[in-house]
């Protein structure tokens, strides 16, 4: 009995809330749920008749928290690009000569780039109307007004000038460099047309040296140019020819050679022993002097191998003759009641005949006193008392 007074009232009381919430609902509206809704950053609220929900922002869009529509969705656009078209999600790059700040662009709206100042219009986009600017062609510098073309000892290469400072400068060649060429108007473009001038005997031998290093022994180079950012080097002398500083010419490399010796061609890489009948005083020969340093002794004279000196040239005498005259080619026979024996005379020398001893001389020259003659009146003998 006292379960089913407890299902009544349990009864009782539900059918009694029902009818309560339907006499209250018809009499006042509740407030729409969707206005409390708030969105992360990204996304924007979408109200419909089914109910509300967070949508994220189209591509390459943003929004701030809590926004509440599409078109509080907005991309960030770099410096140099715009937006081009509606809903474009990747910016478009400005074009040559135009300028764009960094900038925000909603959904649904474009942006456009800005055109660079009149003359300035040469650079790529950028971002600020300062990096407007004009192209100056290599080999000329812009004054402000005008162009010029770089003066001797300067250069430069294609470059801007921009519409905050609107002039330009050639740079100088480096320290000992120089160029002279204005071809056709136009000046040097570039640093690697400075060049420096190498005397003879001399050259560069790191690249950007501002002085010449001189060759060394048995090396020659001639005078030159050498262009900034290179080098250059000395030749060798042939071998055997390094004897002496360096030099500017391979004719003038040296060699030195003993006395009694001599370089018979160009192509000798060793001295050679100076042959009999001539004479070699050693020294130092140029190149271009080859065959040097060796003479034929005088004309009627020889000489041993290895001769140093005109002065070991020697001329034979026979035996009767002798060398009259310093420098004699050709022997005097001596005189009546005179002897000389078969000698040698050496070229600056000479040489005297002897007289026959004790009076033996009526006879023609002889080359011993043993072969000397007196002469025997007829008649008369030879004994010891004549």
């Amino acid at each position: 009995m006292l379960k089913s007074v407890r299902f009544f009232l349990f009864l009782s009381f539900i059918i009694i809330a029902f009818i309560a919430t339907k006499t209250f609902a018809a009499t006042y509206s509740c407030p729409d749920i969707r206005q409390y809704i708030s969105c992360n950053a990204g996304y924007y609220l979408n109200n419909t008749d089914v109910g509300n929900s967070c949508v994220l922002c189209p591509s390459g869009y943003t929004s701030a928290e809590g926004a509440t529509s599409i078109d509080e969705c907005y991309i960030e656009v770099p410096g140099s690009y715009h937006i081009a078209e509606l809903g474009d999600s990747v910016p478009t790059i400005c074009g040559t000569g135009e300028y764009k700040e960094a900038h925000r662009v909603y959904y649904g709206d474009t942006s456009s780039c800005e055109s660079c100042p009149y003359g300035f219009t040469d650079a790529p986009a950028s971002e600020y109307i300062n990096a407007c600017a004009k192209k100056v062609e290599a080999g000329f510098y812009y004054t402000g007004s005008g162009f010029s073309a770089c003066a001797s000892g300067t250069y430069k290469g294609e470059h801007f000038v921009y519409s905050r400072t609107p002039v330009s400068s050639c740079d100088i060649c480096p320290d000992g460099y120089k160029n002279t060429d204005i071809l056709e108007g136009k000046g040097a473009t570039s640093i690697n047309e400075c060049y420096i001038e190498v005397p003879e005997a001399y050259h560069i031998a790191n690249a950007n040296d501002s002085s010449a290093t001189e060759c060394t022994n048995g090396e020659y180079k001639e005078a030159h140019k050498v262009y900034y950012g290179t080098n250059s080097s000395c030749n060798k002398c042939p071998d055997y020819y390094n004897y002496g500083n360096g030099t500017s010419d391979i004719i003038l490399c040296q060699t030195s050679l003993d006395p009694g010796t001599y370089t018979a061609s160009k192509e000798d890489t060793t001295p050679v022993t100076c042959p009999a009948g001539y004479y070699c005083i050693g020294g130092t020969p140029f190149y271009r002097e080859i065959p040097a340093y060796i003479e034929e002794c005088p004309e009627g004279y020889t000489s041993e191998e290895g001769a140093t000196s005109i002065n070991e040239c020697y001329i034979n005498v026979p035996g009767a003759y002798h060398i009259a005259e310093l420098g004699d080619s050709v022997p005097t026979i001596c005189g009546t009641g005179e002897y000389k024996e078969a000698h040698k005379v050496y070229y600056g020398t000479n040489s005297s005949c002897n007289t026959c001893l004790n009076g033996f001389v009526d006879g023609e020259p002889v080359s011993a006193n043993t072969d000397c003659k007196k002469l025997v009146p007829a008649g008369n003998w030879m004994g010891a008392n004549y």
